[in-house]
């Protein structure tokens, strides 16, 4: 099975400023926010670390799809 590509761009509101990356994950499966321990984990065990991570985060897909700390995709 082919892995999929996300690309995320990730904002981050902090000192009045707005703080913005560029993420690319490559996955097969699920894919979860752990606000927490301030890492984006995927579900096949691979955990990337997001910078500068606070309540105020949004990760926003490029094909406008939104999620927060609460939500999975398959």
């Amino acid at each position: 099975m082919p892995r999929k590509k996300f690309e995320f761009v990730i904002q981050n509101q902090g000192r009045g400023k707005m703080h913005q990356m560029k993420q690319e994950f490559y996955f097969q499966s699920k894919i979860r926010i752990l606000q927490d321990t301030k890492k984006l984990f995927l579900m096949n065990n691979q955990i990337a670390y997001v910078s500068q991570w606070n309540r105020h985060l949004e990760v926003t897909l490029l094909n406008k799809l939104k999620f927060n700390s609460q939500t999975y995709l398959n």
